[in-house]
């Protein structure tokens, strides 16, 4: 009987919870914005990134919802072939928004999110004399990435920010480290 009481009361003090949440939630697409920047995964060295992003609102007080698309092209050259690492990625962030009281137009925030990435690797194939032919080709793996990071938003006009950013993405085999910079248009209320 005991057992039973704490489910339900557990159960309950978490509706109550849930539903205080929702009832401050402003949900809906709010802004959508573009960057670009440096990528930097693991053992590649270097790659310029283009990034476009899209604000869904707050589902929680200062708890904002994004979506993310990102692109980095990495090629390398070795005698006269040349060798590639794309990632296509698309990742849903939830990040905190904290509330500067002295300078409203500035609003840092912190997050995490989760990310699916379509890492495409290429390379010829050459012969080697007496050898034959050697591999080459080109592989597309999906794979799961971490992102965990922050930065802020620079108010510069009416309904339009600047934003700077850094993320630390944990993908297997191309864990990434990314810095951008970009601009988010806010829509109307």
């Amino acid at each position: 009987m005991k057992k039973w009481l704490t489910t339900v009361l557990t159960m309950m003090i978490c509706a109550t919870l849930a539903t205080a949440a929702l009832a401050e939630a402003d949900l809906g697409f709010k802004g959508i914005g573009g960057g670009i920047g440096i990528a930097d995964p693991e053992d590649l060295g270097a790659a310029f990134n283009l990034s476009v992003m899209a604000n869904f609102g707050t589902f929680a007080p200062h708890v904002a919802f994004d979506a993310v698309f990102d692109f980095w092209s990495k090629s390398e050259n070795f005698l006269t072939y040349e060798y590639s690492v794309k990632d296509f990625a698309f990742a849903g962030r939830v990040t905190y928004r904290f509330d500067i009281t002295s300078n409203p137009k500035i609003k840092p925030f912190a997050g995490g999110g989760l990310g699916i990435h379509f890492v495409k690797t290429s390379a010829p194939s050459f012969s080697i004399p007496g050898i034959g032919v050697a591999g080459g080709g080109s592989d597309t793996k999906v794979k799961i990435g971490l992102d965990l990071g922050g930065g802020s938003n620079f108010t510069v006009g009416e309904r339009l920010d600047i934003v700077a950013e850094l993320w630390f993405r944990i993908v297997s085999d191309v864990n990434q480290i990314m810095l951008k910079g970009g601009i988010i248009y806010w829509l109307g209320e």
